[in-house]
């Protein structure tokens, strides 16, 4: 699994495989990105002691139920009931088909889904995701949740130092965005 396969498991509703995919992530970030480590083991601690369901409850409390922390990128872009939201997801829907990728139960803008899919789309859409649909909703949440206790705000601290790594190019053509 990529780092950002990774990061999206653990924005994803916890299941069995959470603790498995958190010490993979762990191991990962400090290969790959040292400048994050400190935030994720941050929110590690923070959760360490939770029992699954309480690591359900504590999902569910940040992004279900606190609309400013929603996990669709959609929304942060375009507000709720927007007709713009719905033009970004027809569209990634077309590039997930171009490329048989499952969003599985989630929208195609949850940001787990939009991870997922940067780990396998063609680089100059991963670029696009990375620097129109991630940064700013996770900068967002980020500020949203640094407010608060909530763990949730150290691994998106993580995820955010990630999507700041400066080694990718920057791309001009907005086939997913386009029009939007």
């Amino acid at each position: 699994m990529t780092i950002m396969e990774l990061f999206a498991g653990a924005l994803s509703y916890p299941d069995e495989r959470m603790p498995q995919l958190r010490a993979e992530l762990l191991g990962r970030t400090e290969e790959e990105l040292p400048a994050a480590v400190d935030s994720l083991r941050r929110y590690l601690e923070a959760t360490a002691g939770m029992s699954r369901a309480s690591l359900c409850e504590l999902y569910t409390r940040t992004f279900d139920l606190m609309a400013v922390c929603s996990p669709y990128a959609g929304i942060h872009l375009y507000g709720e009931d927007n007709y713009k939201r719905g033009g970004l997801m027809a569209r990634l829907k077309e590039a997930f088909a171009a490329q048989h990728f499952d969003a599985g139960n989630e929208l195609p803008d949850h940001l787990a889904v939009l991870l997922r899919y940067s780990a396998v789309a063609p680089a100059d859409e991963a670029e696009e995701l990375r620097d129109y649909l991630l940064r700013g909703p996770v900068e967002t949440m980020v500020t949203i949740l640094s407010k608060t206790q909530n763990p949730y705000a150290h691994l998106l601290t993580a995820l955010q130092t990630e999507l700041s790594v400066p080694n990718r190019m920057i791309v001009q053509d907005h086939s997913i965005t386009e029009g939007v």
